[in-house]
């Protein structure tokens, strides 16, 4: 909290972040740590220092901020000359030609997924709607499983950079509060480890808004399930032909299935312009599996140790 009091004073000034000439000043307004940077839940600015760090929203002796969320139609967070990039479906590419719809695409997960790559996951999954597969498991295990195998935390800070932090803001503390609560951290767990990371920023799925519950904490199982095999393991082409026919050829798999509208589809060539699909009709397909020693015979999905 000490932090944030510091940071709110030292960008007070900046009076429009998109033109403000000081380096250092932009790289503090740009940290959680700033209340002016972030939105809320409704997409809008917190208006205040306490709307974002509330001196209520206590867990078990540790306060937490208000639910927050990046601004990504800000330039200044994608496409500025000097920070970031512009992301498809805000701010200028808010209109952008979605080339793929999401039936015809499915997310692959070998269960090393974590970190960032999971927000890129529950983003494609929970916004786009996109089918997941994921690869392995334990064999005693018989249902589905993640398919983000490590944490989900949405933003972490190195051990040092903390402990730069508090020394850097120490200077500009407005009272010995917060210049105690600062000198509190120190470099020993840096000098005793090769790297040190603390998560700053818990991913909260919408599911859990009312009760705040960390996204690493939700079981959030893929669509289907496939084991690895001797052949996979050899040519990862091997890994998307078997993905391939279970997800768009109706084939079966470990455990799950993706259940899809197949659509008979024919082009109708308009005179002077570009073929039109036309539906002509539609069944359901929905790819399961016993998961017993003869269906792994026959299909092939050894388990390889």
């Amino acid at each position: 909290m000490a932090m944030a009091r510091v940071v709110t004073d030292l960008v007070a000034g900046v009076k429009d972040p998109h033109t403000e000439p000081s380096a250092k000043l932009l790289t503090e307004y740009r940290t959680p740590l700033n209340y002016r940077y972030d939105l809320n839940v409704t997409n809008q600015p917190f208006p205040s220092f306490e709307a974002k760090f509330p001196e209520d929203n206590v867990w078990k002796g540790t306060k937490y901020t208000s639910l927050m969320r990046w601004n990504v139609n800000d330039s200044l967070y994608t496409i500025n000359n000097t920070f970031g990039i512009e992301i498809t479906g805000y701010g200028t590419l808010s209109n952008a030609t979605q080339h793929f719809a999401a039936e015809d695409i499915v997310l692959l997960y070998d269960g090393y997924c974590a970190s960032t790559c999971s927000l890129a996951s529950t983003f494609l999954r929970h916004q786009g709607k996109v089918k997941s597969v994921a690869m392995g498991g334990r064999p005693s295990h018989k249902g589905k499983i993640q398919g983000v195998g490590g944490v989900k935390g949405a933003q972490v800070f190195d051990f040092l950079d903390i402990y730069d932090r508090a020394v850097h803001y120490n200077n500009s503390a407005r009272n010995g509060e917060e210049r105690n609560d600062l000198l509190r951290f120190s470099d020993l767990l840096k000098r005793r480890s090769i790297s040190a990371t603390l998560n700053v920023r818990d991913q909260i799925l919408p599911e859990s808004f009312g009760d705040g519950i960390p996204a690493q904490f939700v079981n959030e199982t893929a669509d289907f399930r496939l084991y690895w095999t001797e052949e996979m393991v050899r040519d990862i082409g091997e890994v998307w032909k078997a993905v391939t026919k279970v997800a768009f050829g109706g084939e079966e798999c470990v455990a799950g299935g993706i259940e899809r509208t197949v659509l008979g589809i024919k082009s109708e060539k308009k005179a002077g312009g570009e073929g039109k699909r036309v539906l002509e009709g539609f069944e359901k397909e929905r790819s399961t599996s016993d998961d017993d020693d003869n269906w792994l015979a026959v299909y092939r999905m050894r388990v390889v140790d």
